[in-house]
């Protein structure tokens, strides 16, 4: 990203994001140190709050929209480029970092709508079916760096803020597995949203 215009995409995508506000307590599972078995404390989770992060992005101009969502996008890069290379023939393992490379050349330079509808469809092509065999976490974290491409993808083509939410909720998606995986959470637990 030499020369890139926006050299504190990191921080601007961080300052979002930690907009996402802490409410809505919600219960967690964990384990007392007793015998007692497992409990239900009281914590604080983040809220992915659909609706106040796309009138923030709605009211950026577009080309920082695209910024937000190529930076969500870029948060899940190395494990995008992980399942590509352990699932898919290794020669598609560079489509995830020709989609970025893509996206964040053309926020300020004019793009080609057919490269841009033909990159497209190759990340689409990509993104795991649910449905699949051989489901594995990395499947589904493969599944929400491609998802979070494809958004910046068409918010570059539209400058939709929609879009640009697309991808947050992507990166939410993933962390929100890997605590539930990491915190053994049962399924049936949910962490509160609001729209």
């Amino acid at each position: 990203l030499a020369g890139w215009p926006y050299p504190n995409a990191d921080r601007f995508i961080s300052s979002i994001l930690s907009r996402l506000h802490t409410g809505n307590r919600g219960s967690r599972r964990d384990r007392d140190k007793s015998d007692n078995g497992p409990i239900f404390e009281e914590v604080a989770m983040l809220t992915f709050d659909e609706g106040s992060l796309k009138r923030e992005l709605g009211a950026l101009a577009p080309d920082s929209r695209v910024a937000f969502a190529a930076s969500c996008a870029q948060r899940l890069v190395k494990v995008g480029r992980t399942f590509l290379t352990q699932s898919r023939p290794p020669d598609r393992s560079g489509t995830i970092d020709d989609g970025l490379d893509y996206v964040w050349t053309h926020i300020l330079t004019n793009q080609d709508p057919a490269a841009t509808a033909r990159l497209l469809a190759e990340v689409m092509e990509l993104i795991p079916d649910e449905d699949a065999t051989g489901w594995t976490p990395l499947t589904a974290y493969g599944g929400d760096a491609l998802a979070a491409l494809a958004y910046s993808l068409r918010c570059l083509q539209s400058a939709d803020p929609q879009d640009a939410v697309w991808a947050a909720r992507r990166v939410y998606e993933a962390v929100d597995h890997f605590v539930t995986s990491r915190d053994n959470v049962p399924t049936g637990v949910t962490v509160a949203e609001s729209t």
